[in-house]
């Protein structure tokens, strides 16, 4: 989630925005001098407290989800592979940053807030 919030991610791509604001504040805490990994790290304290409580901020956390790169691919690739995760009862979202597709299988949406793996 680092790389997302400094290349400008959609926070309504998230459907819990509790959960999202409070990894968000963690990023944007005014503690000048912090380093990236301390920053992420800080960051995991609060995504492994919310799974803990059984909340996901992403299907990344449940295996349900995976990103594949867009560098190399052409339109008609991405394309065929929206299609075919769709086939297989999946979804597929096109972001532009960073530029991948994330595939998701499984429940519907970013987050299954108060579902266990």
């Amino acid at each position: 989630m680092f790389d997302k919030f400094i290349l400008g991610d959609k926070p309504s791509l998230y459907r819990n925005q509790t959960a999202y604001l409070q990894i968000r504040r963690e990023f944007e805490k005014p503690d000048s001098g912090r380093s990236r990994e301390q920053i992420e790290n800080a960051m995991a304290v609060i995504i492994e407290r919310q799974m803990s409580e059984g909340i996901y901020i992403s299907q990344h956390l449940t295996d349900t989800a995976a990103d594949v790169s867009l560098r190399g691919l052409s339109e008609s690739t991405v394309r065929k592979i929206v299609e075919l995760a769709k086939k297989l009862g999946g979804s597929a979202i096109v972001e532009k940053k960073p530029p991948h597709i994330h595939l998701q299988f499984g429940a519907s949406g970013r987050d299954t807030s108060k579902r266990k793996p």
